[in-house]
């Protein structure tokens, strides 16, 4: 039906005439009945990639998240244990001494650090394992990779020159993550 349609199109095709000579274009309507079902079917493809980009993406936005909830409810993961350490590292980073802001430091990635690993993301330390979680999957990561090498310069250079300002912030860092991931 549509080809028969496209048939008389063709016979009554317009007639171009250039000098003496005429030009009947019987191929016209083919062509714009190709080119009108390619366009509907490159519509279709994308609206089927915009949606599967964006389910994609939620659900890769999710998946930590996900992970650390069914750490929660598994019992793997104990959240009042977590908070209660969390108190710990909070009074330490509220002294006035650098020396326990530095140790408040330590318990706040330590916290960090055993909250993830019950979550069975896999990597030796802290840095390891957020490195292997998508940026799309968590905010602020390379704050997180940046927090972790301070608290590690902290630990390992004990003549570093630092001052309670950049270890609050190495901790606020860390409880940012936490509260991200819902654990505080």
């Amino acid at each position: 039906m549509i080809f028969d349609q496209l048939l008389i199109q063709a016979v009554a095709a317009p007639v171009i005439h250039l000098g003496r000579s005429a030009i009947t274009l019987w191929w016209w309507p083919f062509v714009f009945a190709f080119l009108k079902n390619m366009y509907i079917l490159l519509d279709i493809i994308l609206v089927v990639g915009i949606v599967m980009v964006l389910g994609r993406f939620k659900k890769l936005g999710r998946e930590i998240y996900d992970a650390v909830e069914e750490a929660i409810n598994s019992g793997k993961l104990s959240k009042g244990k977590a908070q209660r350490k969390w108190e710990e590292a909070q009074q330490l980073i509220e002294s006035d001494s650098l020396e326990d802001k530095k140790r408040g430091v330590y318990v706040a990635e330590g916290v960090l650090d055993d909250c993830l690993r019950s979550a069975s993301l896999s990597g030796e330390n802290l840095e390891r394992r957020i490195l292997k979680v998508p940026d799309t999957e968590i905010n602020f990561r390379e704050d997180i990779v940046w927090a972790y090498r301070m608290k590690v310069r902290l630990e390992t250079e004990p003549e570093l020159e630092t001052d309670a300002e950049e270890v609050e912030r190495v901790f606020y860092i860390f409880e940012r993550t936490m509260k991200e991931l819902d654990i505080l």
